[in-house]
């Protein structure tokens, strides 16, 4: 009787490690199915590459029926993938001349590279609403380089704002006076971003407002003025 209970006892044991390992080999293989969707609504654009490890999570949890916690790993491993395949797609498309400095940072940390180069998109954008066109050496140029200095030490903070914007910098086909100039309109939107911050009114619309009273101040290097209509 002892011995029918073990042998009993021993199948049912069995019986269910053989139904965790098919378990198991069916969510792998629909781990795999996933991340092979997830992977592609990333490169059609449906899904952004940030919103990546977030998918794995909503779509991989054990609520939902899943029982391979390494999959969700797994998943976040192949978005940073993604990520680091997209970013040095995207700047080299979008910034073929980046410098020495520029293309070690987009080595190094892809993301923050792709963050920081699209707030120069944004900080083009918004100072094409303050002059209707785009110069060098001018009161626009000044604009873009305070504006994405702001934007970057907000979003990235002081220390890796003022780490891209001298890589960007770091040119040697630059003329010194045009790089003093940048440098210079840097560093006023980095300090005075940080001040905003720090007195917790920081926007992009008192960005673009500090800007201008920065401007009319005289405290920004223009080494091109425009010419005023009279």
């Amino acid at each position: 009787m002892i011995v029918k209970v073990y042998q009993i006892t021993f199948l049912i044991i069995l019986n269910v490690l053989c139904f965790d390992a098919l378990a198991l080999k069916k969510d792998r293989k629909t781990c795999d199915v996933l991340v092979e969707e997830i992977r592609v609504a990333v490169d059609k654009e449906i899904l952004t590459v940030e919103d990546c490890s977030l998918e794995c999570v909503r779509r991989l949890s054990p609520a939902l029926g899943f029982n391979d916690p390494a999959c969700v790993q797994l998943c976040s491993k192949k978005c940073d993938d993604f990520f680091r395949a997209s970013a040095k797609i995207n700047l080299s498309d979008l910034y073929p001349g980046l410098t020495k400095a520029e293309k070690k940072l987009v080595d190094s940390n892809p993301k923050m590279s792709l963050k920081a180069y699209w707030l120069s998109y944004k900080a083009e954008n918004m100072c094409a609403k303050v002059y209707k066109d785009s110069r060098t050496n001018d009161e626009s140029d000044a604009c873009r380089h305070f504006i994405w200095a702001g934007l970057m030490t907000f979003e990235l903070g002081e220390n890796n704002s003022k780490l891209y914007l001298d890589a960007h910098e770091n040119n040697d086909g630059e003329e010194e006076s045009e790089r003093a100039m940048d440098l210079a309109n840097n560093r006023a939107g980095l300090i005075v971003s940080k001040q905003m911050i720090e007195k917790k009114n920081w926007s992009n619309e008192n960005l673009v407002a500090e800007f201008k009273k920065a401007l009319a101040k005289r405290e920004l290097i223009v080494l091109s003025p425009r010419k005023v209509k009279k």
